[in-house]
């Protein structure tokens, strides 16, 4: 935005030496520029792995554990056991991950729904309330009340015989275990490269985030000429 602001006022800068300026002053002669344009475009990145679409609006970060509490959720309700008792027996939830795990859903309670899409207590209890993580939940304004007080039993608990986020984040995994008022627990573990596995189906998360959705708007998210990106843009400011 300041880069913008400066232009309209009619500041230029340099056109050439910026990059190289940059690294002479940030890399103690290390730099090595060269590396910059490797194997430039030998796959691009769009194409090979490709595009991961998120399957929740919320931080990636807590996907793998919103995963392993809608199977606990499933495999509860399977057993032909009601959701309310299962809601109404939980004493303590516990969620662990590799150190430094948590980094990014770094918000263990949350004042509004903006922050609450950074919050493992908030979505662990979401998802076991409702099965799924719904946009309404994460909106903009105040807290789904129904779900804090269940978020309130979760405990965040890093396996530190793990190794640590930092050094290899494709090895993050959730485990989350809920505790009964009968002492029975119930455990399921999730791992990032299970949760990637799993494919995501986009056209009912667009229906899901727009107030209305028709076949000619879920084909105009194919994206295909500048006259879809013109009627999506439309729906998606007319949803908000």
């Amino acid at each position: 935005m300041s880069a913008a602001l400066l232009t309209l006022a009619g500041i230029d800068g340099r056109q050439a030496g910026v990059i190289e300026a940059f690294l002479a002053a940030s890399s103690s002669g290390q730099a090595q520029p060269e590396k910059l344009l490797e194997n430039w475009g030998r796959p691009w990145r769009i194409s090979a792995p490709g595009l991961e679409f998120k399957p929740f609006p919320t931080c990636a970060g807590t996907h793998s554990a919103a995963e392993a509490a809608q199977m606990l959720r499933q495999q509860w309700l399977a057993a032909g056991k009601p959701l309310d008792a299962l809601l109404s027996q939980i004493v303590d939830i516990t969620v662990a991950f590799p150190p430094g795990g948590d980094i990014a859903a770094s918000i263990s309670v949350p004042t509004h729904g903006i922050e609450a899409r950074f919050s493992l207590e908030y979505v662990i209890a979401a998802m076991l309330i409702y099965g799924d993580l719904r946009l309404q939940d994460f909106a903009e304004g105040d807290l789904n009340h129904q779900i804090m007080p269940l978020a309130a039993r979760v405990r965040r608990t890093p396996v530190n015989s793990a190794p640590p986020d930092a050094i290899n984040p494709a090895l993050r995994f959730h485990d989350v275990t809920l505790t009964l008022s009968d002492s029975t627990k119930l455990h399921q573990r999730r791992t990032r490269q299970q949760s990637l596995a799993e494919s995501v189906d986009v056209n009912r998360k667009l229906q899901l985030a727009l107030k209305a959705s028709s076949p000619d708007l879920l084909a105009a998210s194919e994206l295909r000429s500048t006259a879809d990106l013109q009627a999506l843009g439309r729906a998606v400011l007319s949803a908000l």
